[in-house]
């Protein structure tokens, strides 16, 4: 009776075990048929070069649905209610994609597509959407006008992209200098060497920075350009004047604007570190209408920090917005503002006293950071205004139109104190306490405008294509400064400046007591035509020509009362520039090169009390390559060889400071290195330069053969970084490191070798944590607490060295 009982129990308990199993089938098979009522879809994304492509946008119009490619180019859209519906496929740099499908129940829909590169855009592609941690970037449209597939362009172009100056916490154009190859920032300020040319022998430093292609920097040479709102950074070895007018021998640094996008984007950030650093910033940016064709970006940056040099300081704010409007698939225009309020006590750092030792040898290793000439009454206050144009339209798949326009307006009031000795070598060993100051106050108001107009047309199959790009450029700028320097009977503290507490009230022009005044205005007018062609023949051969014809009027008039000139001066020069190329492609991921290149700049300073009128200066570069993409295009590396000739360079004579005079010509000749991309859970962005460069003939500054002052002739660096993705403890987590060295340069090629300035190697180290939408970041410089000197001296017992270890801890929130 029990065993009966019993399976009386079990067999019940089976049936409900049987009934549920029943009821859970039914249930599932419902769900599964109420899903099979909605659809799905999937398909891939490539380049017309038949590339996978990824971070492409995916949406459906009207929804929320939508997908972002991933590393292989592949998209999937799940639970699609079954209708007829619009796909929109949109990515910067691509024209925008739309697509009629049929959704229905239950089938997985298979749409594959093509996306066609916007020609007419002048910067380069740049994919909305694009994954985290992208090293690598394949295209640039900066060194041609044109965009055209880095491995396939004549000339060794580095682009340092957004991830690389997020992991660096990069804040200005100068935190950036030790990735680029071939480059080293002198100091403090917007001066560098590239490719054994600084900005002190190019005349004028702001044609080494462009902004979206336009020349000029709206900064002054003091600041570094801040980064709130730049999404990239270009750095264009060697000249190249042909399509870009004035341009330097050892290249151009060209800075990439964010820009407004189709979709809700919206960045926070705080970072705090050294010296009292404090630096907040937004990046907003989405569409303004519900068709999205009028989108905006909005980028706003402060920043406050103190120095390493005692008593100095430094506030900015940032504000940059800009919009877009796409009247349709062939018309848009966008605008572009930025603002920066630049306040400081010290303007003009000069750097810290280099002493010497009982040998007569300099002190490398003990320089007095905390030395200098000024007082706590000094100040600087700056307002530089830029406000840019971009309209394009295309007239037919074959021909397309651009129209660029850019307008920059400046502002600098200072005054402060200075020594009034240069030169002694008893000051180096004797250690004053006091000595001779003098009153320096300047004002300066500087304004440029420049337009563009350049036309694209392709002709032919792809057996034979011509692509010519020919256009005329105009370019406005001058402005008025005043420089005057009152001696004092005051001395003050050279070791201790914070002990200097005087002031003299701001003086009025004229004042009979000044010692030196120079009252000016000047205008510049500059006016090119150009022609490029670049012929594809087959999938192998690439061949480019283009040549430039520049004329410029240059016109300085006193204002008042001056020492060294009474009368007006004026310079006109008419130069033609070539550029030539030839690229074989072996297939699509490696390709050499060969090319020519040229550049000029007029001389900024003809003034007859300095020697002048002085003819321009001229550059050619003959130049050679080898490139290659690897895995699958995730990584890329460029090797290339160049010859720079530079002739006109103008230098104070050795005999008179007082005078100018034209130094018969440089020789530059070195090699280069690029590897950068991502590789699994490794990122890698590393360079090596050699560059030998020295006087072509003797001058009054060096003999021939004689090496060039500020250029060493070897710069190397690396920045690694590791992800940890699959372990889910430490999931979001990245550890980074890197390092730049820098070999010995001379810093005076007149006292040469006395004045050879050591080599040096700075290693960083870093750790990021990502979860969900925060990204937390510390990074810490020259950990190892270095001495050294970057490049840039302001006198034989005077140089700036470069900063300590510091660090710095941001907290970025972001939703997109």
């Amino acid at each position: 009776m029990i065993k009966k009982a019993n399976r009386k129990i079990q067999n019940s308990k089976m049936k409900k075990v049987i009934l549920i199993g029943l009821l859970f089938v039914i249930s599932a098979n419902m769900s599964l048929f109420a899903q099979s009522k909605k659809g799905v879809i999937s398909g891939t994304i490539q380049n017309s070069k038949h590339e996978l492509l990824s971070g492409i946008s995916v949406q459906i119009q009207g929804t929320k649905s939508g997908a972002i490619t991933n590393d292989d180019g592949f998209y999937e859209i799940k639970n699609i209610e079954q209708g007829n519906y619009t796909m929109l496929i949109s990515a910067v740099g691509y024209k925008i994609s739309k697509e009629n499908i049929t959704i229905k129940p239950g089938e997985v829909t298979n749409l594959d597509l093509q996306l066609n590169e916007a020609t007419w855009q002048l910067e380069p592609v740049t994919v909305k959407g694009t994954r985290k941690n992208k090293y690598v970037a394949k295209t640039s449209s900066s060194g041609l006008r044109m965009p055209l597939d880095l491995v396939e362009t004549p000339q060794s172009i580095q682009v340092i992209p957004q991830q690389v100056i997020l992991d660096e916490q990069a804040q200005n154009l100068n935190d950036l200098t030790k990735n680029m190859v071939g480059v080293i920032n002198n100091n403090n300020y917007s001066s560098f060497t590239m490719r054994g040319f600084s900005s002190l022998a190019a005349t004028s430093t702001n044609n080494f920075i462009t902004t979206d292609g336009f020349l000029g920097n709206m900064y002054y040479w003091q600041q570094s350009p801040f980064l709130y709102n730049i999404d990239r950074v270009e750095n264009i070895g060697g000249p190249d004047a042909a399509l870009y007018s004035v341009g330097t021998p050892g290249g151009i640094i060209n800075m990439v604007t964010k820009k407004p996008l189709d979709h809700p984007y919206y960045s926070f950030n705080i970072t705090t570190g050294s010296w009292g650093l404090i630096d907040a910033s937004v990046d907003l940016a989405g569409p303004l209408t519900k068709n999205k064709k009028l989108q905006y970006r909005l980028n706003i940056g402060f920043n406050n920090q103190n120095s390493v040099a005692a008593y100095q300081y430094s506030n900015n704010i940032v504000i940059a917005p800009s919009i877009a409007y796409q009247f349709s698939d062939k018309t848009s225009i966008s605008l572009d503002y930025v603002r920066n309020d630049y306040n400081t006590r010290e303007f003009e750092y000069w750097g810290g006293a280099l002493l010497m030792k009982p040998d007569s040898t300099y002190d490398w290793k003990n320089i007095k950071r905390t030395s200098a000439f000024y007082s706590t009454s000094d100040y600087a206050v700056t307002h530089n205004n830029s406000l840019s144009m971009t309209f394009n339209h295309e007239f037919s798949k074959t021909f397309k139109l651009t129209l660029q326009s850019r307008y920059t307006h400046s502002s600098l009031n200072s005054a402060g104190f200075s020594g009034t000795f240069y030169a002694g070598e008893n000051y180096f060993t004797s250690y004053p306490d006091s000595v001779p100051f003098q009153y320096v106050q300047y004002f300066d108001k500087s304004y440029n405008f420049i337009t563009s107009l350049f036309t694209t047309e392709t002709f032919g199959n792809d057996k034979f294509k011509q692509t010519f790009v020919t256009g005329i450029d105009f370019q406005d700028y001058g402005g008025k400064d005043y420089y005057g320097i009152w001696e004092t009977p005051d001395s003050g503290s050279f070791f201790n400046p914070g002990s200097n507490h005087f002031y003299y009230s701001p003086l009025v022009y004229p004042d009979s007591n000044a010692e030196y005044l120079q009252n000016n205005k000047n205008h510049t007018i500059q006016f090119g035509p150009y022609a490029q062609d670049l012929i594809s023949i087959g999938k192998h051969i690439k061949m480019l020509a283009a040549l430039r014809y520049e004329t410029y009027s240059w016109k300085i008039s006193p204002l008042g009362m001056q020492i060294y000139a009474t009368n007006y001066d004026t310079s006109t020069a008419h130069v033609f520039i070539a550029r030539g190329g030839f690229v074989y492609s072996f297939n699509k991921n490696q390709t050499a090169y060969a090319s020519f290149n040229e550049s000029y700049q007029p001389q900024y300073n003809n003034a007859r009390g300095y020697g002048g009128p002085f003819k321009p200066t001229i550059a050619q570069q003959e130049e050679i390559g080898f490139k290659q993409i690897f895995f699958n295009g995730k990584m890329m590396a460029t090797v290339a060889a160049y010859n720079i000739y530079y002739k006109n360079i103008l230098e104070p004579s050795a005999t008179n400071p007082n005078l100018l005079v034209l130094v018969p010509g440089l020789f530059s000749r070195g090699a280069e290195l690029t590897v950068q991309g991502n590789l699994n859970q490794w990122s890698v962005f590393g360079s090596y330069a050699y560059n030998h460069i020295t006087f072509a003939a003797n001058s009054p500054l060096g003999t021939k053969g004689q090496r060039y002052d500020n250029s060493p002739t070897s710069i190397a660096n690396f920045h690694v970084k590791y992800r940890f993705e699959n372990s889910s403890p430490i999931k979001g987590l990245s550890i980074m490191s890197g390092g730049q060295f820098v070999g010995k340069l001379l810093g005076s090629a007149q006292d040469a070798p006395k004045f050879l300035q050591p080599g040096y190697f700075l290693l960083d180290a870093g750790i990021n944590y990502q979860i969900k939408r925060f990204d937390f970041s510390l990074n810490g410089y020259n950990i190892t607490n270095k001495v050294y000197v970057p490049g840039y001296y302001a006198s034989d017992f005077m140089v700036m060295p470069g900063n300590p270890f510091n660090w710095k801890f941001s907290i970025r929130y972001t939703i997109k």
